[in-house]
């Protein structure tokens, strides 16, 4: 049985969720999609991710409440961390030792920011994950009524951006309570931004006043 790889990461997204075991659901995987389809350290690997992202979530979550979480010892939860070079910090978790110069680099920014804000207003433009989650809100009710095809049954492919705040985990999780199945997007590519306006306006142009098919 040929398997998705996407499949796999739900399957393992829904176990971790529920706190099983990483042996028993390489069991069960197998069971389900044929032998050998994962190993134990695979799923573990994964687990891993996954701890790293209830991390991103909650800055204030422990590697004990996670351990207890996936019913596995501790110091297992803590070797992700380690690895990336997350440190806890007043009972928060950053991504590294800040130096002095990153330190200092920050308070210079947010000060600058913190003044440019006071002339001009742009924080309220900003687009966060929060933001987003909202705008994603919006369009749901507006894709049932317009597409009530897609409502009653088929699902929804939803293209979006790498870029953040759209790869975050708590749009994802909007995505998935939604039900929209997300197409795979490539790599964010830096070096096309600057052609974006000249590149792709052109090309609409070009197809403004021609019919396809």
């Amino acid at each position: 049985m040929e398997v998705n790889k996407e499949k796999i990461w739900f399957f393992l997204n829904v176990f971790f969720g529920k706190g099983e075991k990483a042996s028993q659901v390489a069991e069960i995987v197998n069971n389900v999609y044929g032998a050998n389809t994962v190993t134990t350290s695979y799923v573990q690997s994964w687990f891993h991710r996954f701890s790293l992202e209830v991390v991103e979530v909650d800055r204030l979550v422990s590697n004990h409440s996670i351990a207890q979480r996936l019913k596995i010892d501790h110091k297992i939860v803590v070797s992700p961390f380690s690895k990336v070079e997350f440190k806890k910090k007043l009972h928060v978790w950053v991504p590294h030792q800040l130096t002095p110069k990153c330190m200092m680099d920050r308070i210079s920014i947010s000060e600058a920011l913190a003044k440019r804000n006071e002339i001009d207003q742009f924080l309220k433009r900003m687009v966060t994950e929060d933001i987003y989650c909202q705008q994603l809100d919006r369009l749901k009710p507006v894709v049932d009524q317009k597409c009530p095809e897609l409502a009653n049954g088929s699902v929804v492919v939803f293209h979006k951006d790498n870029t953040r705040p759209y790869p975050s985990v708590v749009t994802r999780k909007n995505l998935w309570e939604f039900g929209w199945k997300v197409l795979m997007f490539p790599p964010y590519s830096p070096d096309l931004v600057l052609r974006y306006y000249y590149l792709f306006l052109t090309f609409e142009n070009f197809l403004g006043d021609k019919k396809l098919g």
